[in-house]
């Protein structure tokens, strides 16, 4: 299962120092909430960014650290800002709107001689995009063994997620695909996600040829995934593990 980890306001949560310098930083946990490209974000949920390495001084103004923006409209939401030892939260004046795409911005500004500075793992940094709609999109992939591909979907999928998977390689057709959800307990178990987070769902496909035998995939393919109406979800074929491709996508660190 998911750990989950509950952020409450100065709660310190696993201890680490104040001050690091990034080198040192590196290594410990760092994450957004949500991630970029995750769909079915909760109206009401606040946005996280994690970090044990988080360098907060007192009385830093945040304010203008968290951004959010509609996409299709442009305009900035109002809201306001949660600092604690480890994260920074924000949150909505009005809840989000169902529906919609938002930008969300992790912005630092350049510290002043003599002045406060937030020290914040630049991975972190910039854009990433997350909505409230309900539309399901492969975020990314990662072959498990040469016949077996995993989809890092963007959201929990549910009994009314079906339809006919179809796959095709450097422009040919796999004949026979099998879908299988993985559980998350084998990609999740070193992973910690806010109680507000409702997360995403990996789903591993193995592949076959016309013979029924291993339709191998080698580094470099070209994939093409479609299912039921959804897609195409075109994607090059790396080397990166399910979780690597998972912290590539939370700008994080494990």
């Amino acid at each position: 299962m998911r750990t989950p980890i509950l952020i409450a306001a100065g709660a310190f949560l696993l201890g680490a120092p104040a001050c690091l310098v990034e080198d040192q930083a590196h290594d410990l946990e760092r994450f957004l909430s949500p991630l970029d490209g995750q769909t079915a974000w909760p109206v009401g949920a606040p946005l996280t960014v994690y970090a044990e390495a988080l360098d907060l001084p007192v009385d830093y103004p945040v304010d203008q650290t968290l951004r959010v923006t509609d996409v299709e409209t442009g305009e900035e939401l109002a809201g306001w800002v949660e600092p604690s030892t480890h994260f920074l939260r924000f949150h909505p004046n009005s809840a989000f709107e169902s529906g919609r795409t938002y930008r969300f911005t992790v912005d630092v500004a350049d510290g002043v001689p003599h002045g406060p500075s937030l020290g914040l793992p630049r991975e972190l940094r910039g854009d990433t995009h997350f909505s409230t709609t309900h539309e399901v999109n492969a975020l990314g992939v990662s072959a498990t063994t040469p016949s077996e591909l995993c989809v890092i979907f963007s959201r929990p999928l549910n009994d009314d997620d079906v339809g006919r998977w179809r796959l095709r390689v450097n422009d040919e057709r796999v004949p026979r695909v099998v879908a299988k959800l993985l559980p998350a307990s084998e990609w999740s178990s070193t992973l910690t996600f806010p109680v507000e987070d409702p997360g995403i769902d990996v789903v591993c496909i193995e592949l076959f040829d016309v013979d029924g035998d291993a339709f191998e995939l080698v580094e470099g393919d070209e994939l093409d995934l479609r299912w039921g109406g959804r897609g195409p979800w075109t994607f090059p074929l790396g080397t990166t593990s399910v979780l690597d491709e998972l912290l590539s996508l939370r700008k994080g660190a494990p």
